[in-house]
């Protein structure tokens, strides 16, 4: 990532520019390429276009969310060298965070076994090949937000950037979700492939949906709104949450996703997640 760090420009604004510049031009690049039928045209043997996007954006994700620097990274023990304030309404307990090892390890199984010369990958080329984009640009912007969710969004105000592209990866992975959903619903899809891409597409998906509404609130901690301000943005991002499960489960059928959002929101519910701010007089930052 610190390639990437040199070629960003050094200003605030210009960085978030180039950095939308990046997710869109990916993001529209793997369009065309779906559209065009590039994706599943290829004359080299053994391995399709599909599956090497598929590994190769997986394979960025990856680098990009181990790189350090982010404002999630461990917190100091002096509160006074925080990151992030102190003060977050909607903040789930650190143990909620945990759900990353699962999505993390189900996406690196899910990378290799598509490109697998097995028998049953072949069989479900036709779905698999058109997650490949949704998934793909999902893991693009995701690796955007890890290089915007650093100290230089939040001492130029721009904390709502990262958050953007937050929401902008739950969208890519509402349409992989779409698809595995799809798959499912067909007949299309083994026990094995929901165990190795549906289940940690529908993990990721839930969660991103979650934690955007937690950068947002984020955001909404550094502005000089009241207290009860803040409080009632948290407010509104459960009432969110809650919809956002409703919507996606009552149309998909899907009780992972449900499952996710009750996980995050059980979080914020934890006295782990607000603790910090116990003792705190009203009015304080």
């Amino acid at each position: 990532m610190s390639f990437l760090q040199g070629i960003i420009p050094e200003k605030p604004v210009q960085r978030a520019v180039s950095v939308t510049a990046l997710a869109i031009a990916g993001c529209g690049g793997l369009y065309f390429a779906a559209e065009s039928g590039a994706l599943v045209s290829w004359s080299l043997p053994y391995v399709k276009p599909w599956q090497v996007l598929t590994l190769t954006s997986w394979a960025i994700n990856t680098a990009a969310v181990s790189a350090g620097g982010r404002l999630d990274g461990p917190e100091p023990e002096d509160p006074k060298d925080a990151k992030l304030p102190l003060v977050r309404y909607f903040m789930p307990a650190g143990w909620a965070f945990s759900i990353w090892g699962p999505i993390f390890l189900g996406e690196a199984a899910l990378a290799v076994y598509q490109t697998l010369p097995l028998e049953g990958v072949s069989a479900a080329a036709g779905w698999l090949s058109k997650l490949s984009p949704w998934l793909s640009s999902a893991f693009l912007v995701q690796s955007c937000w890890c290089l915007s969710f650093r100290e230089w969004a939040r001492d130029s105000g721009l904390l709502w950037f990262p958050a953007a592209l937050l929401g902008g990866t739950a969208a890519c992975l509402g349409g992989a979700h779409h698809v595995v959903r799809g798959a499912l619903a067909a007949g299309e899809m083994s026990n094995l492939q929901y165990g190795l891409v549906h289940l940690p597409v529908s993990l990721h998906f839930g969660w991103v949906s979650c934690a955007t509404l937690v950068n947002f609130n984020n955001y909404i901690s550094l502005l000089p709104f009241s207290d009860k301000g803040k409080l009632n943005f948290s407010l509104a991002s459960i009432a969110s949450a809650v919809g956002l499960a409703v919507a996606v489960t009552g149309t998909t059928g899907d009780p992972v996703y449900a499952g996710v959002v009750a996980w995050a929101l059980s979080a914020v519910a934890s006295e782990k997640g607000w603790a910090k701010m116990k003792g705190r007089e009203r009015g304080e930052n």
